[in-house]
């Protein structure tokens, strides 16, 4: 190495590639460092950052335990304040690190393949598999994080833990190459750290089963002991997170049956995807038995993805079986299956976010690929190991190279859509089709804050009340002070009498959960605005006010906005403009409510 290095050759073959890998990753994202938050639980996520140490380690408000993840969120917030544009170069600078992770991951890989070459050099030579190997590692690492599926979990700030979660476990699995004890011990704890981000990376056994098994051809179970272990409870402990955030709900439930469908739907969706990344977009929604768009090719896909690994992994299924039987902890493999591997990775990384367990409402999601589509780098290796002749290497490069850079151009138009809620949620319906009543609901809390637009905010929420009142329970309010603002209020009791039905059918309604706490403070928005819409009941919206907020259902921007109802309805033009004055001084906000008078000049108009 010393030599390499005073040569300059160790600059070449590790930091020069590194550092294009590095910046091509961010370029791509780059126009999102413009951006602030959109509705897509980025303000669940700011508002509710825990204040110190103690509390990120307690908090399971979003159904999700990720003390980690608090701590980054808790570092921009001291750092960078309410300029959220930084927030987002911060999670962007870290997908590019963690796209330098995914090169020397690959790097180590296809480096301990001696039959690997690369266009007209012998294959017989150290320098040809190091350079080999960087060339090839480059290549997978920028169609991995270049790829238009990376962009929700880039840009969107409620996905940095899928990013931060990812650089502990590439960390972990990097140094399970090592295959060395005093290595794996450090893998460990970067696996667990990781889980201290987002859960989801209690897949990291298997798919360091997958990489010995189908790529390195020797598995030591002695090796799994602690990995599988602390899999185990990590699994349970999500379904727990889940359960206790809100995130687990009743009123979402769906048989088994349809849960399969919509899980063999998704994988192939997202294998198709990958290929072709034509129609994306967050928060596709389970509609069964209507099924999501695409769903053919998902179907078809999944079941000659399935047939084929099937087939493939018999083998090794056999030989393992044979050597248990001989009571061997060390399992060898003659064969290695790139192809195998490639699917099986990423079959086991989204397996937990397929929906066969029954959490959320959402058919399939970009940012669920985040760490499954690192797989398909293997089948980048044996495209490459298929072709005989080196012209047909200097083909597959070029092919790639431009695959490259049709999907970095891809990855900045789709990152467009995430300026605003607008053209976010726009583009979710024209994806998904016009029966999603989560993008209505968020296109008329987007109405009713930035455009002011009050008749097509209440059109939109009409829209997803009539397609499923459940999936706005959580934009409710803003839907009861459009109705109250334009003087529709006929239909103000029936929607509170809806939502107190969905509520109790859901909790019951008089528990203290996280999903109950939130209910009630919807509930009481309501029915504060609801009261103050007439001059007649003024007197008690402003008792009901005070009585909900010293019960701590209301508070913030929108305890706020409803004392300037209030005062308007009593006629307090005074009391108005020092409520509005207030509202328009709030640095963040509950539930949007910052945005919409911050430019009113009459200060005490309806």
């Amino acid at each position: 190495m010393t030599r390499d290095f005073e040569t300059g050759g160790w600059w070449l073959r590790r930091v020069v590639p590194a550092a294009v890998v590095f910046v091509f990753s961010v370029a791509a994202f780059i126009r999102a460092s413009g951006y602030g938050l959109v509705n897509f639980d980025d303000y669940l996520y700011v508002e509710r950052i825990p204040s110190g140490v103690n509390e990120w380690f307690s908090d399971l408000s979003c159904g999700i335990w990720m003390p980690l993840t608090w701590a980054s969120y808790a570092l921009d917030r001291a750092l960078f304040g309410v300029r959220y544009g930084f927030w987002h170069v911060t999670g962007i600078l870290m997908h590019g690190v963690n796209a330098v992770l995914v090169y020397v991951y690959f790097s180590e890989i296809v480096a301990r393949f001696g039959h690997v070459q690369f266009l007209y050099e012998p294959r017989n030579t150290l320098n040809t598999r190091k350079s080999g190997s960087a060339v090839f590692s480059i290549i997978i690492a920028l169609l991995w994080a270049v790829h238009p599926l990376r962009v929700e979990s880039v840009v969107a700030l409620s996905s940095r833990k899928d990013v931060l979660s990812l650089f502990f476990e590439l960390v972990a699995l990097v140094l399970w190459l090592k295959d060395r004890r005093d290595w794996d011990v450090i893998a460990c704890g970067s696996f667990v750290l990781g889980s201290l981000c987002k859960p989801s990376v209690m897949t990291f056994p298997l798919l360091c089963l997958v990489l010995d098994a189908f790529v390195l051809g020797r598995l030591d179970l002695r090796r799994y002991a602690f990995p599988a272990a602390f899999a185990l409870f990590l699994g349970l402990f999500a379904a727990y997170q889940q359960k206790a955030g809100g995130a687990t709900v009743d009123m979402f439930h769906e048989g088994l049956l349809p849960r399969i469908v919509d899980a063999a739907s998704a994988f192939g969706i997202y294998v198709r995807n990958t290929l072709w990344p034509q129609w994306l977009a967050p928060q596709c929604m389970k509609k069964f038995p209507m099924m999501p768009r695409l769903w053919q090719w998902g179907v078809a896909v999944t079941a000659l993805a399935g047939f084929f690994c099937l087939w493939r992994a018999l083998a090794y299924l056999a030989l393992a079986l044979r050597q248990l039987r001989e009571r061997r902890l060390v399992l060898e493999f003659a064969r290695r299956d790139l192809a195998l591997a490639g699917l099986v990775w990423f079959a086991v990384a989204i397996a937990p976010m397929l929906g066969i367990a029954n959490f959320g409402f959402h058919a399939f999601a970009d940012r669920f690929t985040y760490i499954p589509a690192i797989g398909l780098g293997f089948l980048v290796v044996a495209a490459f190991e298929l072709p005989a002749r080196p012209m047909h290497r200097v083909f597959l490069c070029a092919a790639f190279a431009a695959a490259v850079a049709a999907l970095s151009g891809r990855s900045w138009h789709q990152a467009g859509y995430w300026r605003d809620d607008g053209a976010l949620f726009s583009r979710t319906l024209e994806v998904d089709g016009e029966p999603n009543a989560v993008a209505h609901a968020s296109l008329g809390a987007y109405h009713f804050e930035f455009t002011h637009d009050l008749e097509e905010c209440v059109r939109h929420f009409a829209l997803a009340e009539k397609q499923d009142i459940r999936f706005m329970m959580i934009a409710y309010n803003v839907y009861v002070f459009a109705l109250c603002e334009l003087g529709r209020t006929e239909d103000v009791p029936r929607l509170l009498e809806r939502f107190r039905e969905v509520w109790d059918a859901t909790t019951g309604g008089d528990g203290d959960t996280v999903l109950d706490r939130r209910f009630r403070g919807i509930y009481a928005a309501c029915e504060v605005a609801y009261l103050a819409s007439a001059a007649a009941s003024a007197d008690r919206a402003e008792r009901a006010l005070w009585e909900w907020s010293s019960r701590g259902a209301l508070g913030g921007a929108q305890m706020t906005y409803l004392r300037w109802r209030v005062a308007l309805a009593r006629g307090d033009e005074h009391g108005a403009a020092a409520a509005l004055a207030e509202l328009s001084g709030h640095s963040e906000g509950r539930g949007y409510l910052r945005f919409r008078y911050m430019n009113k000049k009459e200060k005490g108009a309806s």
